[in-house]
Parts: C-alpha cells; structure tokens; sequence
C-alpha cells in the first residue's frame, strides 16, 4: 500500500538519519510534483496533497535533482549559490539532501531530508539515504505495479459478471 511505504520511509529517515523533516514528492514533470508525505518538524508550508511548482517557484536544486536523477546536498542554504534563498526561509530548512526516487530508469520523485540548521552530511548518512531512497523507489513501484494489477482484475471479474467484456 502506498501510504504505509510513504510512512515506512518517513520514520526510517527521521530515526536512522536523524533529520528535522522528510519530504516525499511524487511525479516527474517539476512543474506538477504532489507533495506524497510529510514527517519530523511540521513544515511551515508544504501539505499532504498539494501541488507544487518547482518551475513556477524557481526552485533549482529541487528541479536539478528531479531531471537529471541525481543527489543534490547542501550543508548551509544561507551559503549555497545553487539554492533559492526565498524558498529555504519559507521552508525554514537549512542544511539539505535531495534525493530522486528512480524505478527502471523512470523518475518518480523526491526524497528530501531536511535540517533546521547547518549541517554537515557525513559519508554514511549520504550512504544511508541512498540506499533508502533506491529501497523507497523499488517500493513505490511495486505498490504502483501491484495497483494496477489490482484495478485489471476489478476490471476482469467486473466484466466476467456481467457476462460482457468491457
């Protein structure tokens, strides 16, 4: 189930990690990504459900890691050129991992672990989050296939009762 994975990397991320605040993102177009869960801290103005464009907002660490499925960290977001300073004080976040969930070579959104201050990212955590995010990836694409699976045999025994194929 996709919620339950949702959470399952949200608590992992919070208790083996030790960031503030976890952020998943679903989708692959950086102009419509659904903000899928939220954990730690609560977040002064992403909620469950809401979509965001990084485009519009002209976010481009968040974008970058999205279309070119790579890693993006920073320690300081005061200090970072790369980032949006008007975003990081709406976030209040100040230290950054931005990880792309990628499943058979198809983005399928965002893993962002945050802290509220600097913060230096250690190999292991970077480590870690990587190897969460690859196991979140695997996840969401199995609760995805299993979806679809799931609505064809609705489909099929809808068809088989009432004796016509749809």
């Amino acid at each position: 189930h996709l919620e339950a994975v949702l959470a399952a990397v949200g608590r992992t991320a919070l208790d083996v990690l030790h960031v503030d605040r976890v952020h998943i993102l679903l989708g692959s177009d950086p102009r419509r990504l659904s903000v899928a869960h939220l954990a730690g801290l609560p977040h002064p103005e992403l909620r469950k459900g809401q979509v965001l464009d990084l485009a519009a907002m002209g976010d481009s660490l968040h974008r970058r890691a999205l279309e070119q499925q790579v890693r993006l960290e920073t320690e300081d977001w005061a200090r970072d050129e790369r980032v949006n300073k008007e975003i990081a004080r709406r976030w209040a976040g100040a230290a950054a991992l931005i990880l792309p969930l990628v499943a058979r070579k198809a983005t399928l959104g965002l893993l962002v672990l945050t802290s509220a201050s600097p913060h230096h990212w250690t190999e292991d955590q970077v480590d870690v989050a990587e190897a969460l995010a690859s196991q979140a990836s695997v996840a969401l694409e199995n609760a995805r296939l299993y979806d679809k699976a799931r609505r064809a045999y609705r489909e099929g025994a809808r068809s088989t009762y009432t004796g016509r194929e749809e």
